[in-house]
């Protein structure tokens, strides 16, 4: 309830100062899956969750300095978010990531692993496809267009989702980046063909 109860809120308010349309939603699966936008604004996560609407409930991982405060700590656990320790493999925030998707929720995490600005680069990390392929789901790479500018209309388009094969256990983490790498070049594919 207070999930639907943010987001009904969170329209109103950026439907005044930045209207979030969707692309593609229809690809969407129906259960759970691995959301990865590109991140170049702290309001990504909101956009994402607008444009998938009540019916698709997010979870969100969010950097632990964030928690820190009870207020914002208890409002993240409203929305579904959690903490996580950045660079250092936290085995709990990865345990509530699976827990969240086997709940039925669609996890959203940024696969650069932090803000990059429009134009510049940054390598993809291999988390969100290790988790998808640990919880036996897709991930679905996003693309948001206009997310750094205030007044403007923002668009967030939903690309087709990929399934996670990993094909031997000894080498899966370079799988995992490959993977990881693939999803951030459709992200960039679908940048270009919106532009």
């Amino acid at each position: 309830m207070f999930y639907n109860f943010v987001i009904i809120c969170l329209r109103i308010f950026f439907t005044l100062c930045c209207p979030v349309r969707s692309r593609g939603k229809e690809k969407l699966p129906e259960g759970s899956c691995v959301l990865c936008p590109n991140h170049t604004a702290l309001r990504d996560p909101f956009y994402v969750a607008l444009a998938g609407g009540i019916k698709h409930k997010m979870a969100f991982m969010a950097k632990e300095e964030l928690t820190r405060n009870k207020i914002v700590a208890a409002f993240l656990r409203g929305v579904g978010a959690f903490p996580v320790k950045r660079n250092t493999g936290d085995i709990s925030a990865i345990r509530a990531s699976v827990n969240a998707i086997k709940s039925g929720r669609k996890l959203v995490m940024f696969p650069e692993g932090t803000r990059v600005k429009e134009g510049q680069e940054h390598d993809a990390k291999a988390g969100a496809v290790m988790i998808a392929s640990l919880a036996k789901v897709p991930v679905v790479p996003v693309y948001i267009h206009n997310a750094s500018k205030w007044f403007r209309c923002v668009t967030v388009v939903f690309g087709e989702p990929v399934e996670i094969v990993i094909k031997s256990k000894k080498t899966a983490s370079e799988e995992y980046k490959e993977i990881a790498s693939h999803i951030m070049s459709e992200v960039e594919r679908m940048k270009r063909e919106y532009k």
